[in-house]
């Protein structure tokens, strides 16, 4: 996102949900704790560029609030695009903002947020989806699993996932209009 005061806002909820989300996964034995980094957070010297393109390399998962189709984030957005996975770059974008899209941007699907009381935790929610489904699809790497006591009761009336169900390596299980759905993330077609 541009390096100005509106987005403040924008990047603290995304940093908080974010931090929320790992807080449920702790037990998954990540290397390090999740770090939510925008550069302007950052004092450090040298050219911002290069830490850009460090950051955009080394991310596991990539924010793009395109508000605004300011050039730079574009750019930077084309580039995240580029070398990582879908499930890994996310686009974010003002609901209210009307300015026309340039057309390779247009079908891309984007999480709207509303910087209203109702609209921020609607957008708090959305980013906790997208966040679970990218943890999720992490490589096996994080350790094991959290034991699950039996008999067990995974309770899934709130439509949220358990993540006791998230075993490594990370087979794809979740819940889908009320069905529990697992399988292989590599071969999707046989969930």
């Amino acid at each position: 996102m541009p390096f100005e005061a509106r987005f403040n806002a924008v990047a603290e909820v995304v940093k908080t949900s974010v931090s929320e989300v790992f807080q449920r996964f702790e037990n998954f034995g990540f290397e390090e704790l999740p770090r939510v980094q925008r550069l302007d957070w950052v004092t450090s010297s040298g050219v911002i560029h290069q830490e850009i393109w460090r950051e955009i390399y080394d991310a596991d998962l990539v924010f793009c609030d395109v508000t605004g189709y300011n050039a730079n984030v574009l750019f930077e957005s084309g580039v995240a695009a580029a070398w990582k996975r879908i499930e890994q770059v996310v686009f974010i974008r003002d609901h209210f903002y009307k300015g026309q899209s340039p057309f390779d941007m247009a079908p891309i699907r984007y999480t709207e947020y509303t910087l209203t009381s109702d609209g921020i935790g609607i957008f708090k929610q959305k980013i906790e989806r997208l966040v679970t489904a990218a943890v999720i699809a992490f490589p096996d790497r994080q350790g094991s699993a959290a034991p699950v006591h039996l008999p067990a009761h995974f309770d899934f009336a709130s439509g949220q996932d358990d993540p006791r169900i998230y075993t490594p390596p990370f087979a794809h299980r979740r819940v889908v209009e009320g069905v529990l759905e697992f399988g292989s993330l590599s071969f999707f077609s046989h969930s």
